[in-house]
């Protein structure tokens, strides 16, 4: 049984990633294109709660469920947020010139 397990949560893992992707690229795109103002504040704020639900949680539940110890599926969910949404997103901030 833990062999189905692998296999689905390595294709969960995948489609969370193309999601990250998808979802880091429109944040940015969305934050460099808006004029100034208080909604590009408010934008960011539910966007930067957002990444800590859809792209923080879903890795730490599937490499749980993979049959990961708690800490280390935690300290690698942290490092697959951090990698898209701290990496990436300055990256393309830096490229949309934000």
């Amino acid at each position: 049984m833990q062999g189905i397990y692998q296999k689905y949560g390595k294709k969960a893992l995948a489609g969370i990633a193309i999601f990250s992707l998808i979802y880091i690229v429109g944040w940015s795109a969305l934050v460099s294109f808006l004029p100034s103002g208080w909604w590009v504040t408010a934008i960011n704020i539910i966007l930067w709660t957002g990444s800590f639900i859809f792209i923080g949680l879903g890795p730490l539940q599937t490499l749980k469920v993979i049959g990961m110890s708690d800490i280390k599926a935690g300290i690698l969910s942290v490092l697959f947020w951090g990698g898209f949404v701290i990496g990436i997103r300055s990256v393309l901030l830096s490229i949309f010139g934000a």
